[in-house]
């Protein structure tokens, strides 16, 4: 089903509509903020659905009073309940009468029998790219539509809708008394499903490859980043420490770095409106906008809601989001970049007489204070001299924001995004985020086996 975010809904918009007539005069630029979302998680195997989860959410939060600090939420909120959030946002006062349970039920978008289908065919075309091989599979699928209303006093209600679609293949095979295990995603759009037969054999294929894998090489060493991969390592450096109100707190090593923190053709872009769930406006109804977070090599730009923008004597960039109605508006990355070079891939390798080639990782932290950041990776190869050797074990790479910056080089054309997709949580809040990045190369860093 096609999701409109522009068309009419009386059912919602009409409260909305009244209830921002109640908030003019409030102070802390008021506003309303109605959710409906729907989860889908799938897992299943070689003995079929393994696990499912539908889930839906519907609920109301209001914001307002001095400095905005007043917030409060109801769940699954009637008309009445939003007029009653509304004058509780336009005084400053605490809730009371309200009578959450109206009844309506988010639209469910999401067909659980439709994403079987889908996860059937990929394990069929993983095991038929593994052949008669030993070999086991899992795959998964996740799934959330999200609808958004935000009413604010002297505009029309705004609306947005946010999707996002993935499939996740794991595969482990058995040869030579050993094994090998690899994982690929892909992130999908509303349409009809492409492509499972080609990541299942890419997986497939890189399993059988990781059999018998060595030991990483331990100590500082010059590290390159597939096409893609490379964005998680954007997203930490970069997006993090120049999320406002982190540098506002003066808890960003980066944020308020003065001159160079990277050479000079080194250019990192947030635009939410791109990636696997995008947004053409964010959680307090301001337009979502590309920002240049670093040019030439110095801080260019910084990520604001309407808070940290007001603080700053700053524009909101469309960066507050929340990770549901009832939890607070922070600046928050959408869908973070490192711009492509003119290098070839292959020019990344070059010059290296031992390294390592990261294909993919799977979680990083970060200590913006200090700019400290640890990435575990889980599927890599040995650089020596200039070529790719043999995969590597799973290891954990270690690194500063200042080092790593300063030493990215060999920047390709070869712009990739979701090669490897998660969440980004923050404050205990989790939001769907996408990364970008061709192939480069960063300096001695240090690999943890």
């Amino acid at each position: 089903m096609r999701l409109s975010p522009t068309a009419p809904d009386p059912l919602r918009d009409a409260p909305l509509l009244a209830a921002a007539a109640l908030l003019r005069g409030g102070r802390g630029n008021p506003l309303l903020f109605l959710e409906e979302r729907e989860d889908l998680r799938i897992e299943a195997g070689d003995g079929g659905v393994r696990e499912a989860a539908h889930a839906f959410l519907r609920g109301l939060a209001g914001r307002g009073g001095p400095a905005g600090r007043f917030e409060a939420s109801v769940p699954d909120p009637s008309p009445r309940d939003i007029a009653i959030l509304a004058r509780a946002v336009a005084s400053g006062v605490a809730l009371r009468g309200t009578a959450a349970g109206s009844g309506v039920r988010p639209e469910a978008t999401l067909d659980p029998r439709a994403a079987e289908e889908v996860l059937a065919s990929l394990l069929t075309a993983a095991r038929r790219a593994a052949g008669a091989g030993r070999a086991s599979f899992t795959a998964r699928w996740v799934a959330f539509d999200q609808r958004i209303w935000v009413a604010r006093p002297g505009r029309e209600v705004a609306a947005d809708v946010r999707t996002g679609r993935r499939v996740r293949l794991e595969v482990r095979v058995a040869a030579r008394q050993l094994v090998g295990a690899a994982v690929g995603e892909r992130a999908l759009g509303t349409g009809t499903v492409e492509g499972l037969d080609e990541l299942a054999r890419e997986v497939v294929e890189r399993a059988l490859v990781r059999v018998g894998a060595r030991r990483a090489p331990r100590g500082k060493l010059p590290v390159v980043f597939a096409p893609g991969t490379g964005g998680i390592l954007i997203h930490e450096l970069a997006g993090h420490a120049v999320e406002a109100d982190t540098v506002r707190r003066s808890a960003s090593a980066l944020g308020a770095a003065k001159g160079q923190v990277a050479p000079r053709h080194v250019r990192i872009v947030d635009d939410p409106r791109r990636g696997r769930a995008p947004w053409r406006m964010d959680d307090e109804g301001e337009q979502a906008r590309a920002v240049v977070l670093v040019r030439g090599g110095r801080i260019a730009g910084l990520l604001h809601d309407q808070r940290s923008a007001a603080a700053s004597g700053a524009l909101p960039t469309g960066h507050g989001r929340r990770s549901s109605y009832q939890e607070p508006v922070r600046p928050r990355m959408g869908c973070t970049f490192l711009a492509p070079g003119n290098h070839d891939a292959a020019e990344a390798l070059e010059g290296v007489a031992r390294g390592v080639y990261v294909r993919r990782m799977e979680s990083a932290s970060t200590d913006t204070s200090t700019g400290e950041m640890t990435l575990r990776v889980t599927d890599a190869d040995l650089v020596h001299r200039g070529r790719l050797d043999a995969p590597l074990e799973p290891f954990l790479l270690t690194l500063t924001m200042r080092e790593a910056l300063s030493s990215l080089e060999k920047i390709a054309s070869d712009l990739a995004f979701d090669t490897c997709i998660g969440s980004c949580m923050r404050d205990g809040q989790p939001l769907a985020t996408s990364v970008g990045a061709p192939t480069f190369r960063i300096g001695l860093t240090t690999v943890i086996s």
